[in-house]
């Protein structure tokens, strides 16, 4: 049998995605491009974690949750299309993947640093997200301070 390349994911009856959907099943192993449809609003904790073979991830603006590490350590992860709608990065979800050459914050946390600064705080990013930029390593834990 020909080994799995790509990946669509249509519908889950829980309307998110988790580790048991995807990390253990031999089927999934040579994954290298997920599309998340329109049906997928949450992925779980972990749920793509240590995925050796995951190229890219695209995702419609229907997720609003993406839970801890649940991309960390794709190593070979190279490009990701985060929903808009995301609120809160969790910690570590784009933690060890080397090859991500671009993240742009989503613009609802930068909403967040607006927020402070347009009622006379000023609010920074700190911390391992900035030495992660500088590094050039992708961070998809933001802090912000005041």
């Amino acid at each position: 049998m020909k080994p799995l390349k790509q990946l669509l994911i249509k519908e889950n009856t829980n309307k998110k995605i988790n580790n048991q959907d995807i990390a253990t099943t031999d089927k999934f192993d040579n994954i290298k491009n997920v599309n998340l449809s329109e049906q997928i609003v949450s992925i779980d904790d972990k749920a793509f974690y240590n995925n050796d073979t995951l190229e890219s991830v695209t995702m419609t603006d229907e997720v609003t949750h993406i839970g801890d590490s649940a991309f960390g350590l794709c190593k070979n992860l190279k490009t990701i299309k985060l929903s808009k709608n995301i609120d809160v990065l969790n910690t570590g979800i784009l933690y060890g993947c080397v090859k991500l050459q671009n993240i742009e914050i989503p613009e609802k946390i930068n909403d967040i640093i607006n927020h402070y600064e347009k009622n006379g705080y000023e609010a920074y990013c700190v911390g391992g997200s900035i030495r992660d930029s500088v590094m050039g390593i992708p961070t998809g834990d933001w802090d912000i301070t005041t």
